[in-house]
């Protein structure tokens, strides 16, 4: 009877520190289970100072006017471009921000008309019109197929405001380990240019040519981030900007506009998240 009562008590004993390392394993699961979700969805917009993030970055590219396509790719190209960056995320998949782009640029244009192939304009008529190009020098270029123009040159600084799409949080959430994110984004802002009218004879008896010129501008882009650190990304950023002709002042009916486009990259700093 003893030997009885001492195996069921052994076997109860047995039972209860089987479910007791079985609970402790399921709690310790679940902990983990638990942790990683927060991990993947603790996004949280806890206030207006929150989820920010601040990028710098240099790259290379080039003003699509006119005649500029004609150019020799590598005079076409400017390096460095700036690329600065303020975006502030409302969700994981949407935010907001300001940047600034720019620095010099390349074009090329007609001095005495169309001559030599290109956009054909009379250059009395221009004058008259108040149509010379900006950002115009006396310096020549010859084309891979042997015409001439007159090169372009100058800085610009372009400040926009962007609404941005976070690809991979839209359809997986908010994910702090996740090593690349793809984001679209789209925006509207300010294109100034500066450029030295001592720099060509065409502006000689042209004092209202002062230097100056500002257009509206319409922008996208394709945003590659890869996380190096916790709070430290790395970016590869292609972008494109639409912008209408008063910012060169080279004008035709059949392309009532200009573009920009490049490639920079550089590193995002996250705060808040």
């Amino acid at each position: 009877m003893k030997k009885t009562i001492l195996t069921l008590c052994a076997a109860i004993l047995c039972c209860a520190s089987a479910y007791a390392q079985q609970d402790t394993e399921t709690r310790a699961e679940a902990k983990t289970q638990q942790a990683a979700n927060a991990g993947s969805s603790d996004f949280a917009p806890r206030g207006f100072w929150s989820n920010w993030e601040i990028g710098l970055g240099f790259g290379s590219q080039f003003y699509l006017g006119e005649n500029d396509w004609y150019a020799p790719f590598g005079q076409w190209l400017t390096f460095p471009a700036l690329d600065l960056t303020v975006t502030k995320w409302f969700t994981p998949s949407f935010g907001a921000g300001l940047r600034l782009n720019g620095f010099k640029m390349n074009g090329l244009y007609h001095a005495s008309g169309g001559a030599s192939g290109g956009v054909a304009q009379n250059y009395d008529q221009m004058v008259a019109d108040h149509a010379l190009p900006y950002f115009a020098t006396d310096k020549e270029v010859t084309t891979v197929k042997g015409k001439t123009y007159n090169k372009q040159e100058g800085y610009f600084f372009n400040p926009y405001l962007f609404a941005i799409l976070n690809l991979h949080g839209l359809v997986d959430g908010y994910k702090p380990s996740r090593m690349y994110e793809l984001s679209l984004y789209g925006g509207i802002g300010m294109m100034a240019g500066y450029y030295d009218p001592a720099q060509s004879a065409i502006y000689a008896n042209h004092p209202e040519y002062n230097g100056r010129s500002y257009a509206v501008s319409g922008h996208f882009g394709i945003l590659n981030t890869f996380r190096i650190a916790k709070n430290l990304k790395l970016f590869v950023l292609g972008h494109g900007a639409i912008v209408g002709e008063a910012f060169d002042n080279e004008k035709t009916p059949e392309v009532p506009f200009d573009g920009l486009f490049g490639l920079s990259a550089g590193l995002t700093y996250q705060f808040g998240k």
